[in-house]
């Protein structure tokens, strides 16, 4: 428990060693930090387990050890109110979710990173996420996943979100900015060569020109 939160001050740290400008905390994807908040995943029974406030506490704790390497301003947390990647589920996402918006808000981070990882099945919730976490957190806010650049325009002009981030989009397509700028083309991502570990899906998709 306290070894792993100190695995996350060490890699701040060693972010900070590569001279990166700041982390964002993973707290999405049903990896460690939601299966700390899913009382679906989580069936502990000491301060860590059972209400929202001990649910949250791990991440509440991961957060103060990072801020002992970065100031707030240079702090990120990424969440994934609605996935079901991993099972990490929440019956209550509302109530988890807007106790940990507030808490994010209170420490003041840079941003929270809102993923809707539903969107890569089809079924996207990026609307409930954006509303729930705008209700409780007035810092910015960032969407991603399963969104086109004509979306994620529409997002930042219609005050959705103040920043979008793409992921696969960009794997596919390491000029994405150009392309943006100019209206596509856009290769599309292949899933399959994702973390293949050779240069297919990294160095072989086409630029532009």
């Amino acid at each position: 428990m306290y070894a792993a939160i100190a695995e996350f001050r060490a890699g701040a740290e060693n972010a900070r060693r590569a001279g990166l400008d700041g982390v964002e905390i993973h707290a999405a994807n049903g990896y460690l930090v939601q299966q700390f908040l899913s009382p679906v995943v989580n069936r502990r029974s000491d301060e860590f387990g059972g209400s929202v406030e001990n649910r949250a506490r791990f991440l509440r704790l991961v957060i103060e050890a990072v801020l002992e390497v970065f100031p707030k301003e240079r702090i990120g947390v990424r969440i994934s109110p609605y996935a079901a990647y991993n099972n990490a589920t929440d019956p209550d996402v509302a109530e988890t979710y807007g106790y940990l918006a507030r808490m994010l808000n209170e420490y003041g981070i840079a941003y929270i990173h809102g993923a809707d990882t539903n969107a890569w099945g089809g079924v996207p919730d990026m609307p409930k996420i954006l509303a729930l976490v705008r209700a409780n957190y007035s810092g910015v806010l960032m969407a991603n996943a399963g969104l086109t650049p004509e979306a994620a325009q529409w997002l930042v002009e219609d005050g959705k979100a103040d920043m979008v981030a793409f992921g696969r989009l960009y794997v596919a397509n390491p000029d994405l900015v150009a392309r943006i700028a100019g209206g596509g083309p856009y290769n599309e991502p292949d899933p399959y060569s994702f973390y293949g570990g050779t240069e297919r899906g990294y160095t072989d998709y086409p630029a532009l020109g």
